[in-house]
């Protein structure tokens, strides 16, 4: 039976393992390179500004004992990184999605390149002379 179950939790995290990219089918990959770097320069500011300017971040927390007193617990300042790294990563999925982008699966062997309507096409000038 663990065994059973070993296989099933080991199938479910390789599924998860799928790399994935933007992609809007309305737009040229330029727009692609653009939005993404908006959107990552918007993100990485707006996470910085709100936990920079918060004055009840580092404030004690208080909890609640087993016998029912209250303590102040001290703020971990490492969960303020990783708070801060994970609202970045919030505002970014946001604004791409509001930009009209969606996460989809890469292709087996495709390119991680985005694929839009007007994606660049080989001209004939490239291919070498027969």
């Amino acid at each position: 039976m663990r065994a059973l179950l070993l296989l099933a939790f080991l199938a479910l995290m390789l599924t998860g393992c799928v790399p994935h990219r933007w992609e809007n089918t309305a737009l040229a990959p330029e727009d692609w390179s653009r939005d993404q770097r908006e959107c990552s320069f918007l993100a990485y500011n707006e996470s910085r500004r709100i936990y920079y300017y918060d004055p009840f971040f580092f404030r004690p927390r208080y909890v609640r004992l087993r016998d029912g007193r209250w303590a102040a617990v001290a703020p971990d300042p490492f969960a303020y990184q990783h708070e801060q790294f994970v609202r970045e990563m919030q505002l970014n999925d946001f604004c791409m999605r509001t930009r009209g982008y969606r996460l989809v699966p890469v292709p087996e062997g495709g390119a991680t390149a985005p694929v839009g309507p007007s994606a660049p096409q080989p001209s004939p000038s490239w291919q070498l002379p027969q």
